[in-house]
């Protein structure tokens, strides 16, 4: 179980790198590097195989390496699902801005691509563990809101600029999305090579042609 917020981590990270020393080098780099290793070791091994050590002998380093970013496994998986919503919110804005909805799927479906396997088994052990942890639902929960609140902002988008068909509230055009989004990521985690890359266009044309205006 969850030994504390969740929520105070990545944000107090500062606080707790102070009191395990200064590494050398680029540390926000290094942290990048840690996160994705850590990110395949949770693609590969899921959430029960998933540890400090694991990571540590993964990234070829030592567990204090680990420990000066993620004090215990708590923060790691925090930081994991910090990076991997990051990801996928940039997908939806860009500066600032709702990303324009055309482009936003473009880049959606490389997702469900077999180059974004390990994103998306990943994505999918956050998402189950969440199903039995509170606090870290909680996290969840929320970031999956702000997500579909960043869609539901893109669609009006493209309602208002006659792109995207208004005929069906922009709310529910949001829900059909986000539900074929996990769907597709949920079909990719067991059948990898499932979309070729000419699927994936087809995919994408689909999608376009199904919020077109009728």
């Amino acid at each position: 179980m969850m030994t504390k917020p969740l929520l105070e981590s990545p944000l107090s990270e500062e606080m707790t790198k102070a009191k395990r020393g200064r590494p050398t080098g680029d540390r926000d780099k290094k942290r990048e590097e840690l996160l994705d290793v850590a990110i395949t070791t949770l693609a590969h091994e899921g959430y029960s195989g998933l540890s400090i050590r694991k990571v540590a002998q993964n990234a070829g380093g030592s567990t204090g390496t680990i420990t000066y970013y993620f004090a215990n496994k708590d923060e790691l998986i925090l930081g994991i699902a910090d990076e991997l919503f990051k990801r996928f919110e940039a997908i939806l804005v860009s500066e600032g801005e709702p990303t324009d909805i055309a482009t936003a799927i473009e880049q959606w479906s490389l997702w469900s691509s077999a180059d974004n396997t390990d994103l998306v088994r990943a994505f999918l052990q956050l998402q189950s563990y969440a199903t039995i942890e509170p606090t870290f639902a909680d996290f969840v929960q929320k970031r999956n809101e702000l997500i579909l609140s960043q869609l539901i902002k893109m669609i009006e988008k493209g309602q208002q600029a006659n792109i995207v068909r208004n005929d069906i509230p922009a709310d529910i055009l949001a829900e059909q999305l986000s539900a074929m989004g996990d769907g597709f990521m949920i079909s990719l985690s067991i059948h990898p090579n499932r979309l070729s890359s000419e699927k994936i266009n087809a995919l994408q044309q689909c999608i376009k042609t199904l919020i077109s205006p009728t």
